[in-house]
């Protein structure tokens, strides 16, 4: 993955999930697609679609993560980018392609307010699924009828319980990468409207 990437210490740096939703990307990705990046962190994602994509959407929770993104993907024509947690700051629009590498990581107490936006970007609540929990009930309204998401999971979130809300709430699931890393597997998920 050929990323020259600047972080801040407030923003999540590309690792090994982000590698393996990049791969994802790389197969799914359609010439001229509208291209939503949630969680762009920093942009890793957004910056592989740059020479495929007709438009991307780069959202991110974290300000300092969208500052990154906007340095290491650059001002350019296709690319916009939105301070948003999820989608309550992102016009209402259809997108052809939305990827999320989401917060996963099983967490018990709030993120204290002076780590907030770096523990942001992998604590996912008690179970690990509350943010994605969150993103497939929203998802919907953002997808095209024929769209598709690519969504990553972990072992330890309990990927039958993913699948299972994204069913749901309407969608086929299809499991299109995974890969094992010290104590978890990862999984590209791909959503698609039933």
């Amino acid at each position: 993955m050929n990323f020259k990437c600047r972080v801040d210490r407030h923003t999540y740096p590309p690792s090994d999930d982000s590698k393996l939703l990049a791969k994802a990307l790389k197969d799914e990705l359609k010439e001229g697609e509208k291209l939503l990046d949630m969680g762009t962190g920093s942009g890793v994602i957004a910056s592989k679609a740059l020479d495929k994509a007709g438009e991307i959407t780069a959202v991110d929770i974290n300000p300092h993560a969208i500052k990154s993104a906007e340095k290491n993907i650059g001002q350019n024509e296709k690319t916009r980018y939105i301070v948003s947690d999820l989608f309550k700051n992102v016009p209402p629009e259809k997108y052809d392609l939305i990827t999320f590498n989401p917060p996963y990581l099983p967490t018990e107490n709030e993120v204290p307010e002076k780590h907030k936006y770096i523990e942001k970007s992998w604590s996912g609540g008690k179970n690990g699924r509350e943010t994605i929990n969150n993103f497939i009930t929203q998802l919907g309204e953002y997808l095209a009828r024929d769209g598709r998401t690519l969504l990553l999971v972990s072992s330890v979130t309990d990927p039958d319980k993913v699948k299972k809300k994204a069913r749901e709430n309407g969608f086929k699931v299809k499991v299109i990468r995974t890969t094992k890393i010290f104590f978890e597997k990862l999984i590209v998920l791909k959503l698609e409207h039933k």
